[in-house]
């Protein structure tokens, strides 16, 4: 792969940079809450673990804090670029000490090795001033990065097993290319493993949850990692369940021992600027990443007692010890609920829309529900129902009546994540195409482009032609696209199986060679640009088709296509009509 055509990260985040303790009152196992030892254990429960709950150790959170906070385990960066500011001069102190501490805190440590030193570094010139450019470039020589992997792995193995390479591809994290990803993966594998043959190794992906990326990395280099670190950006917590669920039915059930591992930038999360919010954005964030089947979740961000963040973090890590996913019950798009553990489960349940859960009962059953800030209530059977109450901030439930359990077992069928409810009403499994008329309110049918609406560069302004309303960019606002998705019924991770036929309704130019567009879509190897496309100098509506023959619309940063008017100067684009249609490959 050339590296013009391999570097699509530099490529796609640099658009879109220029576009834009008080405690429960339960001690751990007792009460309710508790899980008896051995009952419905997850890998990391089985292996001795509280919980699946890790976080990002930084200047804000230290290993006391985390361990007070319930988590099992942390990340903790080995900057490359600090332990050996000069080749073969290192210096551990400051690193033997944060491990240290983790250890004595009772934290499982994943060491992340990245960011390269500035005499290893490809960089040059003005560039070698710069540690945000020279750093996040990879090394000259592999030999150089393998030399410091294996000297870190042989300091550390009898305290680290597991080894993350880079912290997050892509714009500011990597300014390097695919091919230059995989030969570092490869020999930190080597690396690691003469140093020690029981390391394992995690692989870092693009911010989003980029399929394609992911799928192609297990094609390519399989063997050289156990674990792929996801970490979403753009997307509302739930979002990730769809996408990691596809994943792990079309991709891992093919690849025996891999694991996902979800990593939560809480800075990524428009409603995080709300200190009201961050309590159940980190609730559905993390039960989200255990619903879609991922072994691990980290919290890359401050646990601030004044928002009670810490005791939130603390509830779920108590709620879910030696528990892993056993179930779940459909009850419509939009609402949670997760069943935890085999023997005395426990629930973690919220509504995004509404306002109570309704279960049948028999006699005099009761449920605990107890809240992120450890506050317990109790819900009582009123004419054989149970009216239990849900916001969109998650609570943990205990003395789920036990025919709701056993149909939360049954939807679960033996998966190790769930499978997101489909409004019947929303189903265009089977619809020849998806569409969507703008204007200031759109209709849509299986296309959606209002959700986006609220992005700066998308806040698509409403013009009049012809008496009917339609969209319209500004490019000297900075509204130079018009996003959509495509609903996942009609096409998801579409792997290769459909080209796509795009069918665009644009007022015609006022000159030639004035205005046009291309479009920004998901592909098979991430987000590009189609060719320019020039609208024909007309006095009317012209239709325009394009066919994208590598089109993926994995969602991967929360959207699979936008229409791109960013070149135009003298004209803004009128957009009436955008249609879907998926082609079989033959």
């Amino acid at each position: 792969m050339a590296r013009d055509r391999a570097g699509r990260w530099l490529q796609v985040m640099a658009v879109v940079a220029a576009a834009t303790l008080a405690l429960p009152d339960a001690a751990p196992g007792r009460g309710a809450w508790a899980q008896p030892a051995g009952q419905g254990a997850s890998p990391a429960a089985a292996s001795g673990d509280a919980a699946p709950l890790g976080l990002v150790l930084s200047s804000s959170v230290g290993a006391a804090q985390a361990a007070a906070a319930g988590a099992s385990a942390v990340k903790i960066v080995a900057d490359w670029s600090a332990l050996e500011p000069r080749k073969g001069e290192f210096r551990w102190a400051a690193l033997d000490d944060a491990v240290q501490a983790a250890g004595r805190a009772g934290l499982r440590v994943i060491l992340v090795l990245a960011y390269t030193p500035v005499w290893a570094s490809i960089a040059t010139g003005l560039e070698t001033r710069d540690p945000m450019i020279y750093s996040r470039q990879p090394p000259r020589q592999t030999a150089d990065w393998e030399a410091f992997v294996h000297a870190a792995v042989t300091r550390y193995r009898d305290r680290v097993k597991d080894w993350q390479v880079w912290t997050i591809l892509g714009l500011p994290w990597f300014r390097g290319t695919t091919v230059d990803y995989l030969s570092l993966l490869r020999g930190a594998r080597s690396a690691a493993r003469a140093a020690d043959p029981q390391s394992r190794l995690i692989a870092a992906t693009p911010a989003g949850v980029d399929l394609a990326f992911m799928r192609a990395l297990l094609g390519v280099a399989g063997g050289a990692f156990e674990v792929l670190s996801i970490a979403p950006a753009g997307l509302a917590p739930e979002a990730v369940i769809g996408p990691l669920a596809t994943f792990q039915e079309r991709a891992l059930a093919k690849a025996p021992g891999k694991r996902i591992w979800v990593e939560w930038d809480p800075a990524s999360f428009e409603e995080f600027g709300r200190p009201a919010a961050r309590p159940a954005l980190l609730g559905r964030a993390l039960a989200s990443a255990l619903a879609a089947g991922a072994e691990r979740v980290f919290w890359a961000g401050p646990l601030d007692p004044a928002t009670r963040l810490d005791v939130a973090h603390r509830t779920l890590a108590e709620a879910l010890r030696g528990r892993s996913l056993a179930g779940h019950l459909r009850r419509g798009p939009g609402t949670y609920v997760l069943l935890f553990g085999q023997e005395r489960p426990v629930v973690l349940a919220w509504l995004l829309a509404g306002s109570s859960l309704e279960l049948s009962a028999e006699g005099d059953a009761r449920v605990e529900v107890m809240t992120l800030g450890g506050v317990r209530t109790e819900v009582a059977t009123n004419e054989g129902k149970l009216a239990i109450p849900l916001a969109i901030e998650p609570v943990v439930l205990a003395g789920l009546p036990a025919a709701a359990a056993a149909e939360a077992r049954q939807t679960l069928g033996g998966r190790a994540w769930i499978q997101p409810p489909v409004d019947p009403r929303a189903d265009f499994s089977r619809a020849e195409r998806v569409w969507a008329r703008l204007s200031a309110i759109n209709e849509e049918h299986g296309l959606y482009n209002m959700p986006y609406r609220v992005r700066r560069n998308g806040a698509l302004e409403v013009a009049e032609i012809q008496g009917a309303q339609v969209a319209k960019t500004n490019v000297a606002r900075g509204i130079v696209y018009v996003y959509f998705n495509v609903d996942d019924t009609y096409l998801f991770f579409n792997d290769g199986r459909y080209a796509v036929e795009l069918t665009i309704e644009v007022y015609g130019a006022r000159a030639p060679g004035q205005l046009g567009f291309n479009i920004f879509y998901d592909s098979d190897t991430g987000y590009r640009f189609s060719p320019w496309q020039w609208v024909e100098a007309k006095d009317g509506w012209v239709t325009i088709t394009i066919t994208l023959p590598d089109a993926n619309f994995a969602n991967t940063w929360g959207w699979d296509f936008a229409i791109n008017t960013a070149g135009n100067r003298r004209e803004d684009l009128h957009v009436r009509a955008v249609s879907v249609r998926r082609i079989p490959r033959p």
